[in-house]
């Protein structure tokens, strides 16, 4: 067989409920060691390190009307995923 390794993650990163309102649940399925979300002009408005758990449950009530992207680490790689907040 001839082919080519890809890179990859083995994060599977869940965000619900999306579009959020007041609260957002990020799951990895795996012990999350950090957890950072950035704003569409690139400014991280939430950051946490040390979480080690499967998921965290994030505040977003003071969160603006638009997306945003959750970037999650974890011991098998980092994997990012949008969600939008809508009030």
């Amino acid at each position: 067989y001839v082919g080519i390794n890809e890179v990859g993650t083995d994060v599977v990163l869940n965000i619900f409920p999306n579009p959020a309102t007041t609260f957002v649940t990020i799951e990895a399925g795996q012990a999350i060691e950090e957890v950072k979300v950035v704003n569409t002009l690139g400014q991280t408005i939430y950051t946490q390190n040390n979480v080690n758990a499967e998921s965290v449950v994030l505040n977003t009530e003071s969160y603006a009307n638009g997306m945003y992207v959750a970037t999650v680490k974890t011991a098998n790689g980092i994997s990012t995923k949008r969600f939008s907040v809508v009030k």
